[in-house]
């Protein structure tokens, strides 16, 4: 099964993947019925500020071999279909997984169920022949499901208005040092 793969030049951190996934992430798949019932609603993947204004969609990258399978002392963790999943009954929430992955990409536990709340790819979705709810709700291509294309295919020229909208946050992120600097008088 193919893997999620991340192009942050197309990211323009609105976090809709985040919001996708903690809806597919409800008993009901549905966010206002658990919001209303009092559940935690938490996605498995996280949009990370980077340097400036670049963000970066970031989730479990699946790893062969994987550092937390190994490090997991009662096996809660198991490889299906080429996903890292958890079995929920045998995850005590030590964390011990959140600590051997190499990309702090692990919660330690859910505020909930205190158990391990990785991204388990949507397996159920792509079970169903769907695409992760965090690639369907991606509306600018930084969120693909198997390989990014490489750097001299079509799709890697990162579109207009992405740049533009990129241009307008580095001005406002100047404007706001701008307005620091003078406050402080530096």
């Amino acid at each position: 099964m193919e893997n999620i793969s991340v192009r942050p030049e197309f990211c323009i951190g609105c976090r809709h993947c985040e919001f996708a996934c903690a809806v597919e992430h409800t008993p009901d798949r549905d966010l206002f019925t658990a919001a209303s019932a009092g559940k935690i609603v938490q996605p498995r993947m996280h949009v990370r500020t980077g340097t400036g204004t670049l963000t970066i969609p970031d989730l479990c990258r699946h790893c062969t071999p994987a550092p937390c399978m190994e490090a997991c002392p009662t096996d809660a963790l198991y490889r299906d279909t080429g996903s890292v999943l958890v079995d929920e009954d045998l995850c005590t929430g030590c964390a011990v997984c959140a600590r051997a992955c190499p990309f702090g990409n692990v919660p330690p536990f859910s505020a909930d169920r205190r158990v391990n709340t990785k991204c388990d790819n949507c397996i159920e979705r792509r079970r169903n022949g769907m695409v992760p709810a965090c690639v369907e709700a991606c509306k600018t291509g930084a969120l693909v499901l198997g390989g990014a294309p490489g750097p001299h295919h079509a799709e890697t020229t990162v579109p207009a208005n992405i740049r533009a909208y990129r241009a307008v946050l580095k001005k406002i992120a100047g404007f706001r040092n701008e307005r620091k600097d003078e406050r402080y008088h530096v």
